[in-house]
């Protein structure tokens, strides 16, 4: 049998985020359908000792410790969620409008964000379809695919069918399927 996957010692010093990360690290060492007692005892000894987090924990009335429940009321309390974070959408507009594609790219190979070899396009489109995530909405009525679309060589947007598009994911998908011998 494997040994059970670790985690951090937590020791309750640093920001919220960490302190939700670690947590959910935590929870990760589980099984998916953990008696609440095991989740309590391997909470406690997830805290490293003589640390702030032990402490507060030691501080917590019975009641807020007495179940997984009210002990996530009391973490949430102490280390409240981080709020998601989002750039301002002018500034996820000029990386779309930065997110060019040059005609001496084209039917290159680059590294997309995974590092995967692809060609540019493609990586182009993977850009543009994550920056499109950032906005609220996603931008679903498109309005900025004709700014975005001028983002690429003339010569490239010839090879992509878009005369029936309606949403961006179908937009994104046409020019990642232009054949490398039809850029060549």
């Amino acid at each position: 049998m494997a040994p059970n996957k670790t985690t951090e010692l937590f020791r309750g010093n640093g920001t919220a985020e960490k302190a939700h990360t670690w947590l959910r690290n935590l929870e990760l060492t589980w099984k998916w359908d953990a008696e609440e007692k095991e989740k309590l005892y391997r909470f406690e000894k997830g805290l490293h000792p003589g640390s702030q987090a032990e402490e507060w924990l030691e501080a917590l009335d019975a009641k807020e410790k007495a179940d997984w429940k009210s002990l996530m009321v009391a973490f949430e309390n102490k280390w409240a969620k981080p709020k998601p974070t989002r750039r301002g959408q002018d500034i996820v507009i000029q990386e779309l409008m930065a997110n060019s594609l040059g005609h001496d790219d084209l039917g290159k190979y680059v590294k997309d964000e995974d590092g995967t070899s692809v060609l540019s396009h493609v990586a182009w489109a993977e850009t543009t379809r994550n920056l499109l995530g950032e906005l609220p909405g996603g931008d679903a009525e498109m309005m900025l695919k004709s700014a975005v679309r001028a983002t690429l060589p003339v010569e490239f947007r010839t090879l992509v069918e878009d005369k029936s598009v309606k949403t961006w994911e179908t937009y994104l998908k046409a020019v990642e399927d232009v054949q490398l011998d039809r850029i060549t």
